[in-house]
């Protein structure tokens, strides 16, 4: 959100402004359906820190 803040300077921005949250409640939704299930649920673009 940071970067498409920045980005909106430039007018690029505005897209991914309206774009991340719906990309980020469809996400959750996948997760809260696959935790449901009994299955793990790796977020994607996220690195393994552990």
């Amino acid at each position: 959100m940071i970067f498409s803040f920045a980005l909106t300077f430039v007018l690029i921005g505005l897209v991914f402004l309206f774009l991340v949250p719906i990309v980020d409640l469809i996400v959750c939704v996948l997760a809260a359906v696959k935790a449901n299930d009994g299955e793990a649920w790796k977020y994607p673009a996220t690195p393994d820190l552990v």
